[in-house]
């Protein structure tokens, strides 16, 4: 599921983590896939994306993306998008 940007999941101390935030009532948050597909075009780490996800979704916030996603998917997808490709310039 790590693979076809199902899930994500990072490597450290010999075993994957999955951060809860990517579930929704005991289920992927809908979209997720969108999203992971739209970073990986700057973010490339597994890592990086869980990072970007859970920064400030807006300035003097402390509401994560991973939060707005899980009611907006279209604009955590957006952020995503734009970010990736300002990543890659």
């Amino acid at each position: 599921m790590r693979a076809s940007r199902d899930l994500l999941g990072v490597y450290f101390g010999g075993e994957f983590y999955y951060p809860v935030s990517q579930f929704k009532d005991g289920s992927i948050v809908a979209g997720l896939r969108l999203v992971l597909t739209a970073l990986s075009a700057g973010f490339s780490s597994f890592e990086g994306q869980v990072a970007w996800l859970s920064e400030p979704a807006y300035e003097n916030s402390a509401l994560t993306r991973w939060e707005v996603l899980h009611r907006d998917v279209h604009t955590v997808h957006q952020w995503a998008a734009e970010d990736a490709a300002a990543a890659c310039r």
